[in-house]
């Protein structure tokens, strides 16, 4: 009777732990089920912000690309008014040789006579002046 006590008593040990290894596998399953399911949230909130931060990079880069467009437009206008002025620099050393020797009163023919046109161009002043030196100019409403 008392090795039947002992092998009930080993049988029941056996049961016991045969029941806590059963617990440890479930466990373990469900702890890696739930590691799983962590990593995958996480990765999904990584990929949202990923999402988001390239949607501000194309924002930032359309935004970049009309900068340029602006950029190079007025990288052209300045240019061209850089020639303009290269041109009136040129008008006015051809012309300054003249000031001193034409009175107010030829200036003021000279501009009016000019100004019948649209505008005033280097070619009208210098042809004028050009007159203006052999001393033929003359207003036309003389």
């Amino acid at each position: 009777m008392a090795v039947s006590l002992v092998e009930d008593g080993l049988n029941q040990i056996h049961s016991e732990i045969k029941a806590v290894i059963d617990f440890e596998i479930e466990l373990e399953k469900k702890t890696k089920n739930h590691l799983a399911l962590l990593f995958n949230r996480i990765q999904l909130s990584n990929d949202r912000v990923m999402v988001a931060n390239g949607a501000a990079m194309q924002a930032i880069m359309q935004t970049s690309q009309e900068e340029i467009k602006v950029s190079r437009v007025l990288a052209t206008k300045a240019h061209r008014i850089s020639e303009s002025m290269k041109k009136d620099s040129l008008s006015m050393r051809t012309v300054s040789p003249f000031v001193e020797t034409v009175n107010a009163k030829q200036w003021t023919d000279i501009f009016e006579d000019c100004s019948m046109h649209d505008a005033i161009s280097s070619r009208d002043i210098r042809s004028n002046e050009k007159l203006l030196q052999e001393g033929l100019y003359q207003n036309s409403a003389d």
